[in-house]
């Protein structure tokens, strides 16, 4: 019964230093574990690159090729319309939205300047599963022909095309546990 009433008497005098605080000034709100739980998930989402949250198998497709065009530097006329017709071609897209998918393509590729085979996991993670076999072959296909548009593939460009392969091997290769 004693333990109980110093029990009691403790957590009321935590409440009156807690309640003094907030008088004084101070916010207690990051004590809530409610809000910081729904903090921390807002964080990880809208704070990523937001190169790692495409939701879309053609846009993650298109960051590649253009990231694999960018690898060496400044694009060429010749290289922009190589990925503008490859897109309109292998996507059915207007002239109009190809030129945007190419913009926003680049613009995502700017956090991550000519570096893109590092991140190519990342890029593909949460579209990897959408993909078919015939798109993978096709992807393959488009970075491939990309990373030639302006002479032999450099070995970045051939990283950039195994990491994508690799990607792939690991998804077809899932074993049961």
């Amino acid at each position: 019964m004693h333990i109980l009433i110093g029990l009691i008497t403790a957590i009321g005098g935590l409440l009156w230093a807690l309640n003094s605080l907030q008088r004084g000034g101070l916010d207690l709100g990051w004590l809530n574990p409610f809000a910081w739980a729904h903090r921390r998930k807002w964080r990880q989402k809208y704070q990523q690159v937001p190169l790692y949250n495409l939701h879309n198998s053609m846009e993650a497709a298109a960051v590649l090729i253009v990231g694999t065009l960018q690898q060496e530097g400044d694009l060429s006329r010749e290289q922009k319309r190589f990925a503008i017709d490859t897109f309109k071609d292998t996507f059915s897209m207007s002239d109009d939205d190809a030129t945007q998918l190419f913009g926003s393509s680049t613009f995502l590729l700017k956090q991550v300047h000519s570096n893109v085979h590092e991140h190519v996991e990342n890029i593909l993670a949460n579209v990897k599963a959408e993909f078919t076999e015939d798109q993978i072959n096709s992807l393959l296909s488009l970075i491939h022909q990309a990373a030639e548009v302006d002479g032999p593939m450099t070995a970045t460009q051939a990283l950039t095309l195994q990491k994508v392969k690799d990607v792939f091997n690991k998804q077809s290769s899932k074993q049961w546990s």
